[in-house]
């Protein structure tokens, strides 16, 4: 029944929760690529590794019903949100070699922002219907987390693709330009050298013309006084 969505509570819970699933499977994504990739765990650690989600999503998910009895739904779940968006964005600060400490610390901030969402989202969505549709509602709730992971799966692996292309594309340009670069830079100081040499060059040449000079005289001396001492 499509007139559920017309209810807010209904449509903006789902939305929501989709929106917080797709950051989720897309962290894990991206995380598990960079502990292989970038800090050489193998597959278990890296598993291993995302561990503190567990432990964040209960902490979440139990204090988001105290705290949503005292400041409301809206706050709460408002409040889910910026912490997931803080820490996906703390992601840009990520290194090859970094301690493990901050990447647990990010696995247990992201899922406690998750149990934020998650708990008050499902908890608005199931009350915005009647209770004979409940079904419908909890199925709802699973449509939207295996919608939002369908669509990572199909999203950001493509775009992973295109970013390495684009970073191959780049550090090609980057490695012809600075070919570019030492070419122009050997042939300027080969232009330097060349008056230098020329100059040596030319400055032999008249060393050579003149030792030559020097030698046709000698020998021309040396006819001379032959020829005068045949005449006497």
């Amino acid at each position: 029944n499509l007139d559920f969505f017309r209810n807010p509570r209904f449509s903006v819970a789902s939305g929501t929760m989709s929106i917080a699933f797709f950051s989720l499977f897309g962290a894990s994504f991206a995380m598990t690529q960079f502990l292989q990739d970038a800090q050489g765990y193998s597959a278990l650690e890296a598993g291993a590794a995302q561990i503190p989600l567990a432990f964040g999503l209960v902490l979440g998910s139990v204090s988001s019903m105290k705290a949503t009895a005292r400041f409301g739904t809206t706050r709460v779940v408002t409040a889910g949100l910026l912490l997931l968006g803080a820490m996906l964005g703390c992601a840009v600060f990520w290194h090859a070699g970094m301690p493990y400490a901050p990447i647990g610390l990010w696995f247990f901030g992201l899922s406690l922002a998750l149990g934020w969402v998650a708990g008050p989202a499902t908890d608005s969505v199931m009350g915005a219907v009647p209770e004979e549709k409940s079904g419908v509602a909890s199925a709802m709730n699973d449509v939207t987390r295996q919608v939002a992971g369908a669509l990572q799966r199909t999203a950001l692996p493509g775009l992973d693709d295109h970013c390495r292309d684009a970073l191959r594309l780049r550090l090609v340009a980057q490695l012809a330009q600075g070919a570019g670069q030492l070419v122009l830079r050997q042939r300027r100081q080969k232009l330097r050298r060349r008056p230098a040499a020329g100059a040596v060059h030319a400055h032999v040449q008249r060393a050579v013309a003149r030792v030559g000079e020097a030698a046709a005289g000698v020998v021309h001396l040396h006819a001379r006084h032959a020829e005068v001492g045949q005449y006497a």
